[in-house]
C-alpha cells in the first residue's frame, strides 16, 4: 500500500503583497498549529518557509489516502478562515512573487508492504521498484501535467534568478536526484524514512486529482517494470542537461 505526506506552501499577505512583520506570522502560525490540531489534522508542523511572508504545513504520512486528501483540503480552509480573521490572505498562488520562491504542494509518497519500506536502498544497490515508479512518473507526467501545475513554476530563466539568489527553486524538466530539490523528483530519507518527493504539483491545484494521479502513475511502473535515465548530480535547470538525454523537457 502507499503511505503519503504532504508538504504545502503558501504566502499570506495584505492587500496582494508580502507580509514581513514576524509577530503578525508567529500569530498566524500560531493559530494555524491551534486550530488544526482541534480538528484532528495530522500534521507535523507549520513553519515558516524561504520565501517572505511564505508559510509551510506538513502532515503526518498515511495509508488512508481519503484522509489526507481530507487534511490537504482543511489545511487549505483553515488558513485562509485564519488569515481573514487577522484582514490577511492566505495566497496559494504557484507564482505570486517574480522575485521570490514559487509555492508548491510536495508529495511525499512510499509503498509499504507488511510494514516494511519497499524504498529501502541507496544509489549503489538502489531499491529496483522505486527505479520502476520513477521511471513511469518521469514518462507519463508529461501527458498528465494538467493534473499537477500549469507550468508557471518551472520558467528556466525564473529559475535561474531565484538560484543565483540563494531561493529555492521549482523543476524545470522531468528529471530525479538524490536530495536534488532542483528535479521533479527528490528521493531523500533513509531506511524506514526514505521517500519519493513529487516536487511538481503547484499549491493551488486539486489535492485528490493530484494524489490519484500520482498514484495511477506509481502503479503503472510497478507493472511495467521500466528502468529511468540516470540521476541528476547538481543543478537541473543548467544548460547542458537541457540539450542531453538525462531530463525529459516539459
Amino acid at each position: 500500500m502507499f503511505k503519503i505526506g504532504l508538504e504545502l506552501e503558501f504566502y499570506l499577505t495584505k492587500e496582494q503583497k508580502k507580509i514581513s512583520d514576524d509577530s503578525i506570522i508567529d500569530l498566524f502560525i500560531k493559530n494555524l498549529t491551534k486550530k488544526l490540531q482541534e480538528n484532528d489534522v495530522k500534521i507535523i508542523e507549520v513553519k515558516k518557509e524561504q520565501g517572505i511572508g511564505q508559510i509551510e504545513v506538513t502532515t503526518i504520512a498515511q495509508t488512508n489516502i481519503k484522509n489526507i486528501i481530507n487534511d490537504g483540503n482543511l489545511i487549505k480552509k483553515y488558513s485562509k478562515d485564519i488569515a481573514k480573521s487577522l484582514f490577511l490572505e492566505a495566497n496559494f498562488e504557484a507564482r505570486p512573487f517574480l522575485d521570490d520562491c514559487p509555492s508548491a504542494l510536495q508529495i511525499n509518497i512510499t509503498l509499504i508492504e507488511k510494514n516494511n519500506n519497499l524504498f529501502q536502498g541507496n544509489k549503489d544497490n538502489e531499491s529496483k521498484i522505486l527505479l520502476n515508479i520513477i521511471a513511469a512518473i518521469l514518462n507519463l507526467s508529461k501527458d498528465n501535467l494538467s493534473y499537477f501545475s500549469n507550468k508557471e513554476r518551472f520558467d528556466i530563466n525564473y529559475n535561474k534568478k531565484l538560484f543565483s539568489n540563494g531561493k529555492y527553486t521549482a523543476p524545470v524538466n522531468l528529471s530525479w536526484g538524490y536530495d536534488n530539490r532542483s528535479c521533479a523528483i527528490r528521493i531523500t530519507g533513509k531506511e524506514e524514512n526514505r521517500r519519493l518527493e513529487f516536487r511538481l504539483c503547484d499549491a493551488d491545484i486539486n489535492i485528490e486529482n493530484a494524489i490519484n494521479k500520482l498514484i495511477e502513475m506509481a502503479q503503472y511502473g510497478i507493472l511495467n517494470k521500466e528502468n529511468p535515465l540516470k540521476p541528476i548530480y547538481g543543478n537541473a535547470f543548467d544548460d547542458n542537461y537541457q540539450e542531453n538525454s538525462k531530463v525529459i523537457k516539459l
